[in-house]
């Protein structure tokens, strides 16, 4: 349920993606989902309480069709979708050298039952989005907000909307 609630909802999806996209003439869509974002609200929770081991790859694959449903059925948009995890260590370790106490959710608590849940997780999404067409699983060690910058200065974001799923501030 807590991955759930990083789903945006289609009317209130409707609501932002009218002001500034409806009606543009694309029939493409870059969509960049922040999955440290997710994994960050659910990193103090024991596994014992997810109903299944993949229940994170499986809430992301979710949010992909989601969200890939969402702007065909409205708008007639294809989306390239890349998930983005990270857990930063290249990020912190710049930061630091400007602010030492620098840290994020995995730095500053130790779950290592669930580092291992979301190590398998993340090999199972680098597995199976070799096979979902025009679905991206990236690996990162810095900040997803800079993956995504990345990907959209480069050949395959601009001359296409870019979009970020996110709640985290730093991409906004």
């Amino acid at each position: 349920n807590v991955l759930l609630s990083y789903f945006v909802r289609y009317d209130r999806l409707t609501e932002l993606i009218n002001k500034e996209f409806y009606k543009s003439n694309y029939n493409e869509i870059n969509l960049y989902i922040d999955m440290y974002s997710m994994v960050k609200s659910i990193y103090k929770f024991d596994p014992s309480q997810f109903i299944d081991r993949y229940s994170l790859a499986s809430g992301v694959i979710n949010a992909c069709a989601h969200y890939r449903e969402f702007f065909w059925t409205r708008y007639k948009v294809t989306c390239k979708i890349w998930i983005v995890f990270s857990r930063m260590e290249e990020s912190i370790k710049e930061a630091r050298a400007f602010y030492p106490g620098y840290s994020n959710v995995f730095t500053s608590e130790n779950n290592m039952a669930m580092d291992q849940i979301i190590y398998d997780n993340v090999q199972i999404l680098d597995l199976l989005c070799k096979y979902i067409p025009d679905v991206q699983f990236i690996r990162s060690e810095f900040e997803p907000g800079l993956v995504f910058g990345r990907i959209a200065s480069s050949q395959y974001g601009i001359n296409v909307p870019n979009i970020i799923v996110s709640k985290d501030l730093w991409n906004l």
